[in-house]
């Protein structure tokens, strides 16, 4: 393994490791900054699934590369890790960024490629 950096609890980090944390805080900043990508209005049938929790049935409104907009009738709190499953697809990872009146926000894990998004609004 070659030495890159040590992480926060003085363990050796290589390279495979360093490119993870680099992609993860590029997307946390592309997040941040890029809040007016391209969202596309849908009415998708899904299922979201909380950690934790029974799946719910759920209509996804909006999608972009960064994350999606849904119903969700029950209070989903924020920072809660959730599963994404448009029907034909496999389940998506993201993390409920807020919930108001009945609509969950939430930020996918890592950003959609291209291809991927077109196969998710092909669904709508």
């Amino acid at each position: 393994m070659i030495v890159s950096e040590w992480d926060t609890r003085g363990r050796i980090q290589g390279d495979a490791e360093m490119t993870k944390i680099a992609q993860g805080e590029a997307y946390a900043n592309a997040t941040q900054e890029d809040r007016s990508a391209v969202r596309v209005r849908c009415t998708m049938p899904a299922t979201l699934r909380p950690i934790g929790s029974k799946s719910l049935q759920t209509v996804v409104k909006d999608l972009s590369p960064f994350g999606f907009s849904a119903t969700a009738i029950s209070p989903i709190h924020k920072g809660t890790v959730c599963w994404l499953t448009i029907p034909g697809l496999e389940p998506v990872a993201a993390k409920a960024v807020w919930w108001d009146k009945g609509t969950v926000g939430c930020e996918f894990a890592r950003l959609l490629q291209p291809n991927e998004l077109t196969k998710m609004t092909a669904k709508s």
